[in-house]
């Protein structure tokens, strides 16, 4: 959920371009986006309509499962959580406006907004809008709600399931999978509500010296109780005494 959020926050400062984003970082982010849809649309196999012309490429017929192209999702999604956390680290901390003084360079002669920068005074960066971190606040924590709410649905809808899977001969496992939904609704919406911290913090912390710091130990934190609280059954365990 974290790794997710950030990269749509760098969705958006791509889309909404501003001096705190390097251009290099651009082209990087729109092509680590591109590779991260890509290989989400892969993975889909056949359900993705374009998957039969790609897979008549040379050497891609050779790939037996089409979820492999996961791993690529992975990396992708790797780069541009890390492009967007940098990019969010960059808008919080760009420098304070100073008031504003006459840009020469300005043909109509109107004030322009100056910042400083070590010794000098030069043209000030246009700060991102409060309003994108405040909606990065906003919408995790609805999302939160859903996942609570289909965690809701999931209960009044358990007998159904089971029959569902008696019916395919699943009726063993049905509490197991029962449980492992409950779980992961309720582990979603924990981590939603741990993003909307993150950005509520971003916003309230903008240009202030102890933002760094506490952003950076809160998502670590984050990140390693992410980690911690995977569904193990979702890990295989493999024992290497026996090599």
């Amino acid at each position: 959920i974290i790794q997710l959020l950030l990269a749509f926050y760098l969705l958006v400062r791509l889309i909404r371009p501003a001096g705190a984003l390097p251009e290099i970082a651009r082209g990087w982010g729109w092509f680590w986006w591109a590779a991260f849809v890509v290989c989400v649309l892969l993975a889909l196999g056949r359900n993705f309509p374009l998957y039969r012309v790609i897979y008549a490429l040379p050497f891609v017929d050779s790939i037996r499962a089409p979820v492999k192209f996961m791993h690529l999702v992975e990396v992708a999604l790797a780069v541009v959580c890390a492009m967007g956390l940098d990019t969010l680290f960059r808008d919080i901390m760009a420098p304070a406006l100073l008031a504003p003084e006459a840009d020469p360079s300005s043909k109509s002669g109107k004030q322009q907004p100056k910042l400083k920068s070590g010794n000098k005074i030069v043209p000030a960066i246009a700060l991102p809008a409060r309003k994108l971190l405040v909606w990065f606040a906003i919408l995790p924590v609805i999302l939160g709600f859903g996942f609570l709410l289909g965690r809701v649905i999931v209960d009044d809808s358990a007998g159904a399931l089971i029959r569902q899977w008696n019916g395919m001969g699943l009726g063993n496992y049905a509490q197991v999978m029962l449980g492992a939904m409950h779980w992961s609704l309720a582990h979603a919406a924990v981590f939603c509500f741990a993003g909307a911290a993150l950005f509520g913090l971003a916003w309230y912390g903008a240009v202030r010296r102890w933002t760094l710091p506490v952003l950076t130990v809160f998502i670590m934190l984050v990140l390693a109780a992410q980690q911690t609280t995977v569904n193990k059954r979702y890990v295989k365990v493999w024992d290497e005494g026996r090599l």
